[in-house]
């Protein structure tokens, strides 16, 4: 099935079961906190739920934009394009992307490679890289991206985040993130 139909037909699945949204919003209202899985400089990753179809759910949160949602869910929805790339080549990627909003604030559901925390996903050796392996015997097993998408620089000022925003999403239309395509939570 074609990356972005997998990622709808999972995302109104998930649209379907209070569980997880009631998760995503205790998260964001700061009432619970989602157990923590990885992540790096710029994003953490969280366990969210196992689906009926056996894939896990994890929420993809990068930290210190809350400020900027626009800048935000744009990076968001170039993630999800770029997983969408590079498994149209084969790459082993999230199985899926699914935009969403609490209120204001963008966020991203992507496939929890960790099964849940129950398998260990391992950093490439050479920092910066954006594909690590699924630990396997104690070892490096399969390769896996999941830092996708551009990093869009660390803009610290309103004139700069616009600026980004013009050189490096002019033009695109949103797919992922778009109104009728993503969770919206109020």
């Amino acid at each position: 099935m074609d990356y972005f139909k997998n990622s709808q037909k999972i995302r109104m699945d998930i649209e379907g079961r209070k569980k997880i949204l009631g998760k995503i919003k205790s998260h964001f209202s700061g009432e619970s906190r989602l157990e923590w899985i990885g992540g790096g400089n710029n994003n953490h990753v969280f366990v969210l739920e196992r689906l009926d179809s056996g894939l896990y759910v994890a929420l993809r949160q990068r930290t210190g934009w809350d400020d900027f949602p626009e800048y935000l869910m744009l990076m968001y929805e170039e993630y999800c394009k770029s997983a969408e790339h590079k498994s149209s080549i084969g790459a082993k990627v999230p199985s899926f992307c699914i935009g969403g909003f609490f209120k204001e604030l963008p966020f991203l559901l992507v496939e929890d490679l960790s099964k849940g925390n129950a398998q260990r996903v391992i950093s490439h050796p050479l920092a910066g890289t954006s594909h690590g392996y699924i630990e396997k015997d104690g070892k490096f097993g399969e390769e896996v991206y999941f830092d996708l998408g551009r990093d869009c620089l660390n803009a610290t000022d309103d004139d700069e985040i616009d600026k980004i925003l013009e050189e490096n999403f002019r033009g695109n239309s949103l797919k992922y993130f778009n109104y009728q395509n993503r969770i919206n939570l109020i």
